[in-house]
């Protein structure tokens, strides 16, 4: 009896003892640096890292004549989600209390996220683009004081899953303003940096 226990107690010891090994070959792996990884063929960590220039090009026509761009740069990372922001809070009276206004602010200007990644001789691109301005806004944006109501919030809103070809400007979004002649067109150019 007590050399059955001892068999017993010497096979759980050696069944922890490989039980740890095989433990400590995992950490070892998920520790593993970059170029041990590299050595033993990880294709992830040698794969090259893209990055491209990306310029987005905002176009305003009016009865069929360009009358503003805006150009918005952003250097991107493939396959990674890049954000660019331009623009200002613009303060709304919601209620007036004792001493005062209560204001809620508003977010005007240029809104761009997007991601790149390689597809043989071409990017896909995909895109939100969101620009608002205040209507009667003067160059600086700023609402002219003569116009005592709440303000007039016009937005340009686009998301866009495109194809386009380094080095080629394209036009991948154009949209009519329902409240007025305008028509906004939005072209973007994409070179590789490396």
């Amino acid at each position: 009896m007590r050399i059955a226990r001892r068999i017993a107690l010497l096979e759980m010891l050696v069944m922890l003892a490989l039980a740890s090994q095989g433990a400590a070959a995992q950490a070892d792996k998920k520790t593993e640096n970059p170029e041990s990884a590299a050595q033993n063929g990880n294709a992830a960590v040698n794969k090259p890292l893209n990055v491209y220039r990306l310029d987005f090009a905002l176009s305003e026509f009016v009865d069929g004549k360009k009358v503003n761009t805006r150009n918005y740069t952003v250097t991107a990372r493939e396959d990674e989600m890049n954000k660019l922001r331009s623009g200002a809070r613009y303060p709304v009276a919601t209620a007036t209390v004792d001493k005062g206004a209560q204001f809620q602010y508003l977010d005007v200007g240029v809104s761009i996220d997007c991601r790149v990644v390689e597809r043989g001789a071409y990017l896909e691109l995909n895109a939100v683009v969101d620009s608002s301005d205040i209507e009667g806004a003067d160059a600086h944006g700023i609402p002219n004081p003569s116009i005592r109501q709440s303000p007039v919030i016009g937005q340009m809103k686009s998301d866009i899953r495109s194809l386009i070809r380094p080095g080629t400007p394209t036009m991948v979004s154009s949209m009519e303003d329902p409240a007025s002649k305008r028509r906004f067109q939005l072209d973007v150019t994409a070179t590789k940096l490396n």
